[in-house]
């Protein structure tokens, strides 16, 4: 079997992939695996001075010009503020990214690949189906976007593809349940953790200050104000308490979630785009905790365990969340959660064992899980234990690639 993966366009893809997002990161992990079974393409964009063809532990990776596309996208942007552009938003339209899309299409051709795996980007499916009529088309969503978008447009996609992956039960069921028609091409495949990476500390965590950590996009969506006016709360009953907020500073686009959602807590994120956000953090900074918050800002992937290690528990005040990377990150390295029931989170972290719910957008209820686990040592500890053990059992990258080989090989018995 020859298997194609098509990175998103913004993805920077450079071997060995350490330093990636998460998406980029799962193709990496899951096709090195794959690579001992079968021939491996990936496409990704190609980022300055990259080579445009590059094999790296015995996958093709073929680098595509996104300079057309910048062009093409400048002028669509501009020429939706006269004339809407259908579907909208502009990022769901078979123009997005159209040059880059085409490009792979054609190659595809000539690769004779057996499947194809994109993620996210619904519209590449027809592009890649009209050039590759036999191919086997597997679509693999880490958001919402099949559910929330235009289910008409989405509808005549999803008749094009082959399997629909998501990235929690969450996704998959929503996707199932939106369109029925294709409920049996529908597959739940959780992201996966490296677990030698992501290891425990080799002492205890028994030195003071305690330190709570988050990972992630500081965005509206991720909940970062809401964690500052938990941790207000917390410092005022715990002097012995600090916060790292790790991660790069930049809103996620609106149209990405905010203007998609019908979460009355999502939609009301759109104060946040009316003003400058991390201002807005800084201002919930006062002079008693202004000492104990730190914004390491963008950590390398390949550095940060020691900061999941270096931490007491981990925080995830997101008010969206697909899956939830910064959770089993945290629980290898045996680190408890404190989470909202949001999402794909619930699927990850169990209740009372692993770590604790909050409710979403909601500061006090945040401060007193907090509070409830400082408090407690051997309950972080057994939990930390408990999410280590949890891993092991379900979110490694050899049972994710495992799962993931068990889909293709289905669809291609069905070929046979």
């Amino acid at each position: 079997m020859k298997i194609a993966f098509i990175n998103q366009p913004w993805s920077v893809v450079s071997p060995p992939v350490q330093n990636a997002d998460s998406v980029a990161t799962w193709t990496y992990e899951v096709s090195s695996r794959l690579s001992k079974d079968c021939a491996i393409v990936s496409y990704c964009k190609q980022h300055k001075s990259q080579a445009k063809c590059e094999t790296y532990r015995g996958i093709e990776y073929r680098r595509i010009s996104l300079i057309p596309d910048r062009i093409f996208l400048k002028i669509l942007r501009e020429l939706s503020k006269i004339v809407p552009i259908s579907p909208s938003p502009l990022f769901n339209s078979t123009l997005y990214h159209f040059w880059y899309i085409l490009a792979i299409a054609f190659d595809l051709r000539r690769q004779h690949c057996d499947l194809v795996h994109i993620h996210n980007l619904s519209h590449f499916v027809p592009i890649v189906r009209a050039f590759n009529p036999k191919i086997k088309i597997v679509l693999h969503m880490h958001s919402e976007w099949l559910t929330q978008l235009q289910p008409t447009t989405i509808a005549r996609r999803l008749r094009k593809t082959d399997a629909i992956l998501g990235c929690s039960e969450h996704v998959t069921d929503k996707v199932r349940q939106k369109f029925p028609a294709f409920a049996s091409r529908c597959h739940t495949v959780f992201n996966g953790v490296d677990l030698d990476r992501f290891r425990p500390p080799e002492k205890p965590r028994d030195r003071l200050p305690k330190t709570l950590i988050f990972v992630g996009r500081i965005s509206p969506e991720k909940g970062v104000h809401v964690l500052l006016e938990a941790f207000r709360q917390v410092a005022e009953h715990d002097r012995e308490v600090t916060l790292q907020i790790v991660g790069p500073k930049g809103s996620t686009p609106r149209e990405f979630i905010v203007d998609l959602s019908d979460d009355p807590e999502v939609q009301k994120l759109d104060i946040f785009y009316e003003k400058n956000y991390a201002t807005y953090l800084d201002s919930l900074i006062t002079q008693k905790i202004h000492d104990r918050v730190s914004f390491p800002g963008s950590v390398p992937h390949s550095h940060l365990a020691e900061f999941y290690r270096e931490s007491d528990i981990l925080i995830n005040p997101s008010l969206t969340e697909a899956f939830g990377m910064s959770l089993i990150e945290a629980m290898a390295t045996e680190l408890p959660a404190i989470v909202t029931r949001i999402g794909g989170m619930p699927e990850v972290i169990e209740e009372g064992k692993t770590g604790l719910f909050c409710h979403a957008g909601n500061p006090d209820s945040l401060a007193a899980a907090i509070l409830k686990l400082l408090e407690d040592d051997l309950l972080r500890t057994s939990m930390g234990t408990a999410g280590r053990e949890r891993v092991l059992k379900l979110f490694s990258w050899d049972r994710v690639s495992e799962r993931v080989w068990n889909v293709y090989q289905n669809l291609q018995q069905k070929n046979d």
